[in-house]
C-alpha cells in the first residue's frame, strides 16, 4: 500500500519546506537568547564598610549604683558656755584642722587660771619647805606626805583652768569644708550648742552594693570607675573596704571605695553609676559593634572573604567595651566584618570594600569642656550608622 507522501506527492513537498523553516526559526531563536545572555554584565560589586578583627584588652567589669559620702563629717559645738566675742567662719570655705573659729569671751577663764596658778606655787613652795626640813624632825612624813598630795591637786586644778580656757577658743576638729553658720556675733553659746557643720571633702568614700552571686569576684584594691550627673567625665578611686557579712534583707554585699577629690568636684551625697574592675584580659578579640547582626538569640556578622565575596557567620558574644564588642567564637584575628551597607549583600555578594569609620557628632562631644578637669576615665563611645 503506498505511504500518504507517495500517493499525494504534491502535498508532501510544501509540508517538507514548512518543517525546515520551523526548524530554522527555533535555531534562530536560540542563537538569539544565547547572545543576549552573553551579553547581559554580572551585577555590579556592592559598597560597604568593613572593619578588621583585632585584638586589644577588654576590661572586665561589675554594674552597680553607689553614693558618695564624706569620711568625716561633724557639727561643731561648744563645750562650755559662753558669750560670742569673735567669728572666723568662712562659710564654705576650707579651713584646716586647728584653725579657730569662734572665741568666747574668757575673762572668767583667765582668773580661774591666775587662781590655781598661784595656789599650785604655794603648794609647791610649802612642799619644798617641809622636805627640807623633815631629816631634822621638825615636821612628820606624814606633814610631808600631805603636802605632796595638796601639790598635785593644785597642779590639777592648774590643768583643769587650762582646758578651760582653751575651750574658750572653739577649732576645726579636722581639715574640711564649713558649711552654714548657726550662731551670730554676741550671742550666749550653751554646751553642746550646734555652731557650724564641717565635711571632709579630700578624699571622699563611695558606698555600694553588690548582690551575692559577686560575691568571690570582688576584693580590696579593685579600681572603680563612677560618673554622676553633672559632669561628663567620669572618676576613679579604689576598693579600701569590703564587708565581712551580707545584708541580710537584700542578701547583697557593701563595699566602699576611696575617691581622691583634689578640687573638691565631687559632694557628699551625690548618685553614682558605678563599673567595679575585675578582671582584665590582655588579648581578646573585638570588632565594632555595628557589625553584629541579631538573628534571634543568634548573633551573626558577615565576613568578606579573600575574593572580596562575603557569607553570613555565627558568632559568640563576650563583653562590650568602648563602642567594641569582644568574640569569643566564630572569628579569627584579622578578618574582615562587614560594619555598614549590611542590609545591601546577601551570601556570596561580590562587595567594594571602603574602611570602617566611626561616626562623630560634635554637636553632642562635651569632652572639650571638661578635659582640663577630667582624670583617666572608661570612655562611653560614640555610635556609629549601620
Amino acid at each position: 500500500m503506498p505511504k500518504l507522501d507517495e500517493a499525494h506527492p504534491s502535498k508532501a513537498k510544501p509540508r517538507r519546506l514548512a518543517a525546515v523553516a520551523a526548524l530554522a526559526a527555533l535555531g534562530a531563536l536560540g542563537a538569539c537568547h544565547k547572545e543576549t545572555a552573553a551579553a547581559t554584565p554580572p551585577p555590579p560589586p556592592v559598597k560597604i564598610e568593613a572593619a578588621q578583627v583585632s585584638v586589644g584588652p577588654v576590661t572586665h567589669v561589675l554594674d552597680a549604683v553607689g553614693s558618695l559620702s564624706s569620711p568625716q563629717d561633724t557639727i561643731v559645738a561648744s563645750q562650755i558656755a559662753g558669750k560670742v566675742v569673735a567669728l572666723d567662719i568662712r562659710q564654705g570655705q576650707l579651713v584646716k584642722q586647728g584653725d579657730v573659729l569662734v572665741r568666747l569671751d574668757d575673762a572668767l577663764e583667765q582668773a580661774a587660771l591666775q587662781s590655781a596658778e598661784a595656789a599650785l606655787a604655794n603648794a609647791r613652795q610649802i612642799y619644798d619647805r617641809d622636805q627640807r626640813v623633815l631629816r631634822s624632825g621638825a615636821v612628820s612624813a606624814q606633814a610631808v606626805g600631805n603636802d605632796l598630795a595638796a601639790l598635785r591637786q593644785a597642779q590639777a586644778a592648774v590643768d583643769q583652768a587650762s582646758v578651760n580656757l582653751s575651750y574658750t577658743r572653739i577649732r576645726a576638729p579636722f581639715t574640711g569644708v564649713l558649711g552654714l553658720r548657726q550662731v551670730s556675733l554676741g550671742a550666749y553659746l550653751t554646751p553642746g550648742l550646734p555652731i557650724v557643720d564641717i565635711q571632709q571633702m579630700n578624699p571622699l568614700h563611695l558606698d555600694f552594693a553588690l548582690p551575692q552571686q559577686d560575691v568571690s569576684k570582688v576584693k580590696e584594691g579593685q579600681a572603680v570607675h563612677f560618673t554622676v550627673a553633672g559632669y561628663k567625665q567620669s572618676f576613679a578611686g579604689t576598693v579600701t573596704t569590703v564587708t565581712q557579712g551580707l545584708t541580710v534583707g537584700s542578701r547583697s554585699l557593701s563595699l566602699q571605695a576611696t575617691v581622691p577629690n583634689p578640687v573638691f568636684q565631687l559632694k557628699p551625697g551625690m548618685f553614682a553609676s558605678v563599673d567595679l574592675v575585675v578582671g582584665v584580659e590582655p588579648k581578646a578579640m573585638l570588632i565594632p559593634e555595628q557589625a553584629v547582626v541579631p538573628e534571634g538569640q543568634i548573633n551573626t556578622v558577615w565576613v568578606v572573604g579573600p575574593n572580596d565575596t562575603v557569607h553570613n557567620q555565627t558568632v559568640t558574644l563576650g563583653v562590650y567595651h568602648d563602642n567594641m564588642v569582644q568574640v569569643l567564637k566564630g572569628l579569627a584575628p584579622g578578618e574582615r566584618v562587614v560594619t555598614a551597607g549590611v542590609q545591601k549583600i546577601h551570601g556570596g555578594t561580590k562587595v567594594v570594600v571602603t574602611p570602617y569609620e566611626p561616626i562623630h557628632n560634635p554637636r553632642l562631644d562635651f569632652s572639650a569642656a571638661t578635659a582640663s578637669a577630667a582624670p583617666p576615665s572608661i570612655a562611653n563611645g560614640e555610635n556609629s550608622a549601620q
